[in-house]
């Protein structure tokens, strides 16, 4: 299924946002391979494996153990 990729900076540009392809990054959360590119003004977002957000890691395959085991060292840490 085809995307529109200009649709996205139409939409963004219409509240004022800029998609910035240096500070953007993107993540599918399936078993499949490599899914299509996002394209952008100054070329295609990256796709990454593994990313934090607010604290949390999120991988691809959706495995929490990263997550988990980052959680028990910080935790760790402050009992030393």
């Amino acid at each position: 299924m085809p995307r529109d990729d200009h649709q996205l900076e139409e939409q963004s540009a219409q509240v004022g946002l800029n998609i910035s392809r240096e500070k953007t990054k993107a993540m599918g959360i399936t078993q499949r391979p490599s899914p299509q590119p996002i394209a952008v003004a100054q070329g295609n977002i990256e796709y990454v494996e593994r990313s934090t957000y607010l604290g949390s890691i999120i991988s691809r395959d959706g495995n929490v153990e990263a997550d988990i085991n980052t959680r028990l060292a910080k935790a760790a840490a402050v009992f030393q």
